[in-house]
């Protein structure tokens, strides 16, 4: 019975983890842009002042959309901080090797980001993120 009740009370657990019993998400797509040229390969966080973030990597055009539990279901609603970082890739004979930033720092830091989004209930398709120096 003590087996059952551990098995039980694991899968409730597991249930509760995002998905249609967490919170409600709302679709987050966009593009980011460095210099006015798309930038491939990024990584961009929406990050709320509480609650789990959402992330998404831009594609070759610089296009992306925002995960929170399962994938494409955007961000959660509210004011979101937003980081976007890209870094140079990781040499293939020293993968330890601190790695360069392709982007001001200052939008790699959650303390030091200048950008903001607010995501709403209707979502959110069609931002761009202009980065300059």
């Amino acid at each position: 019975m003590l087996r059952m009740t551990k098995l039980t009370v694991l899968l409730l657990l597991m249930a509760g983890c995002g998905g249609a019993d967490g919170p409600a998400t709302y679709p987050v797509e966009g593009r980011v842009t460095y210099k006015g040229a798309p930038v491939a390969d990024a990584t961009v966080s929406f990050v709320p002042v509480s609650g789990r973030p959402a992330n998404g990597t831009t594609d070759a055009d610089g296009n992306f959309s925002l995960t929170t539990f399962d994938p494409g279901d955007g961000a959660l609603e509210g004011e979101h901080q937003v980081i976007v970082m890209k870094y140079e890739p990781a040499q293939p004979n020293d993968p330890y090797a601190e790695r360069k930033s392709l982007l001001p720092a200052k939008y790699g830091d959650i303390k030091t980001t200048p950008l903001k989004q607010t995501v709403s209930t209707g979502g959110n398709t069609s931002i761009t993120i202009e980065l300059t120096d």
